[in-house]
Parts: structure tokens; sequence; C-alpha cells
């Protein structure tokens, strides 16, 4: 009779072959994503999270709150990118901000807020920025991504490409366009540089509120955010 196989030296193996593909399967993204990138390597991606700090943003009807939704997503983003090789600055990394004595009122928080972001943003040189924030409209049936762009041909360009990656990946039949940031968006009207906000989906709607309060859905998200840069990026060249 045969002796029954050692499965221990099989799952082994196993292992290394999985750890080897995996391996493999990371540089030859990191080596795309540089391609892809070409002249644009020494672009500097800014993450914005929307809000933070004294500025929760909108809030669903089970009360999860966007700032901490925005930070999250961002966050996962900021370690994909760095696994790609892009250069990233994050305008924020944590819900709480340090206001200086004299922002003394929720207001004058948001305004030296707003103003410290746009401060870091055009210091940074050779930069494009992504605001993340998510969507609340009065009716609750609005549901899936939207993009907006700042007064730049770059921007629009970007911003178009990335809301076609999202609504293929992230959801299908959603018929938002990409257009215009709306006025009083001070972030996006003050930076120098190419900007984007995306609207990754709407608290007012229950069953996209109850999607992103999921850790495995923010991960999905920033797994498409990234896959939409690096479309527009190749469409760029």
């Amino acid at each position: 009779m045969k002796p029954f196989p050692d499965h221990r030296k099989t799952c082994a193996v196993l292992l290394l072959l999985l750890i080897g593909f995996a391996f493999y399967a990371i540089i030859a993204a990191q080596g795309h994503a540089r391609a892809v990138m070409g002249k644009e390597s020494e672009a500097v991606l800014i993450l914005d999270p929307g809000h933070g700090g004294a500025d929760g943003g909108a809030v669903s009807e089970e009360g999860l709150c966007e700032s901490g939704i925005n930070l999250d997503i961002a966050l996962r983003l900021r370690e994909l990118c760095r696994l790609f090789g892009i250069r990233t600055l994050m305008t924020r990394e944590s819900e709480e901000l340090d206001y200086p004595p004299e922002a003394d009122t929720i207001a004058k928080m948001k305004r030296w807020d707003t103003r410290e972001r746009v401060r870091m943003i055009n210091t940074c040189s050779h930069a494009i920025l992504l605001s993340i924030h998510q969507n609340f409209y009065p009716s609750p049936q609005p549901r899936g991504p939207q993009l907006f762009y700042s007064d730049s041909l770059k921007a629009k360009t970007i911003a178009e490409s990335m809301q076609n990656y999202m609504t293929e990946n992230l959801c299908p039949g959603n018929r938002r366009l990409a257009v215009t940031i709306p006025s009083g968006v001070y972030v996006l009207e003050h930076a120098e540089c190419p900007a984007i906000l995306c609207e990754c989906g709407f608290l007012s709607n229950r069953e996209e509120a109850a999607a992103l309060a999921d850790e495995s859905y923010r991960k999905k998200i920033s797994v498409i955010l990234l896959g939409a840069y690096l479309s527009a990026a190749e469409e760029q060249l």
C-alpha cells in the first residue's frame, strides 16, 4: 500500500508558488504604473479627505459621519499608491485637527482649515489634487459616484476618464457625468493645480450608506480610485 502524501509539503509548495506569483504581479503592476505615468512620474497626487475636525460633513440617517469615511478611503488609497510608486501628500491624516487659538468658533475653524489646505496644496509642485467626499441629497433615491473638476482642461480630462472608470467598476448603469465644480467649493477654487473632487456615494441613500459603513466596500472604492487615476493618466499620454 502506498503511503498517504505529505500534505504539509504540498501546502508549503503551493504557498511558495502563490507568494512568488503575488510578488511577480506586484512588480509587473509597478512597472505598468511607471510606464503609464511616463512624464507624469514626478507628479504628486494630493489626497484631500474632505471635512474633519469640527466639520463632520454629511451624516446618514443611521448617524454615519462623512469625515471618517473620507479619511478611511484616503488612507487606504495612499497605501495603494505607495505600492505602485505614486508619490502622495495628505491634507490631513486624522480626524483631529490642530486649530490655532484664534479659531474659537466652528465657522472660524472651518475657514482656517480650508485656507490651510490650500496653502499646503499650492506649495507642492507637479501636483494633482483629488478631494474625497460623500454626497447627500434631500431625496433618498440618488446613488453612485460623481466627479467634479476645477477650471482646467487637464482636470476636466482626468475627471471625465475617472468618472467612466468608476461608473463601470463601482456602479454600472450610473448616468452621472463629470461636471465643473459648483461655486463655493473653496479648496478646489483656489488650488493652483488640476483639481478633482470625487463624491464616492450618497449617504442619503440607505443602501449606499450601509455599503459605505462596510470596510470591504471602502477598500473596493480605494482600489477603484487608484485604477481610475492610472486609467486617466494613461489616456493623457
